[in-house]
């Protein structure tokens, strides 16, 4: 055994759906998520409870990495990046803002107003034109394109990059370069 005072594991994968509490049943959790991901028989499925929002995410960890873990350290907590995303931001952030994480070949795109989820969704993508497409599409799709929201931007790619391709586009933008999600939460 390790001596690890809290160990804590942190999954992010596209096998998640966010389901408002007043909807939720527990023992319920492979239904919701089949509708976004294919499931065997034995997937093991866990639930965060996003308090903040009164909303669970449902997703699939890595049953694997999971007991491996287990079986080093006796007791580990772990969550979906997208729980610990969302609690942080929601908790720290006041006013309505959009933020979209650019990792290698996905993206998330949060919208929050009035601390709560306005629009949250991951895609693929394969460019940044890609990445651009999607914004725009959901800031159209949610009434925003011409507001003065802010759009906070996160990627391990250069920030003048993305600055010289969605400037036009994104009047009220920030580029934050990051090394890690550590940066990020």
């Amino acid at each position: 055994m390790y001596s690890v005072l809290e160990p804590k594991l942190i999954f992010d994968n596209d096998y998640y759906a966010l389901v408002p509490e007043l909807l939720y049943q527990k023992g319920k959790e492979k239904t919701y998520l089949k509708f976004n991901t294919q499931l065997e028989n034995d997937d093991y499925v866990v639930s965060d409870n996003l308090k903040a929002i009164n909303t669970y995410n449902i997703y699939l960890p890595y049953a694997n990495i999971n007991n491996y873990l287990i079986d080093k350290f006796e007791k580990l907590e772990f969550y979906h990046f997208n729980t610990v995303l969302i609690n942080r931001l929601v908790n720290k952030n006041d006013s309505d803002s959009c933020y979209c994480f650019i990792e290698e070949g996905f993206l998330k795109i949060l919208i929050l107003k009035k601390r709560e989820i306005l629009f949250f969704n991951s895609f693929s993508y394969n460019s940044l034109d890609d990445v651009l497409y999607f914004l725009i599409l959901v800031l159209q799709d949610k009434s925003l394109k011409n507001s003065k929201l802010p759009v906070k931007i996160y990627s391990k790619k250069d920030p003048e990059e993305i600055k010289n391709k969605f400037k036009s586009f994104l009047k009220n933008m920030t580029v934050i370069h990051h090394d890690g999600f550590n940066q990020i939460l």
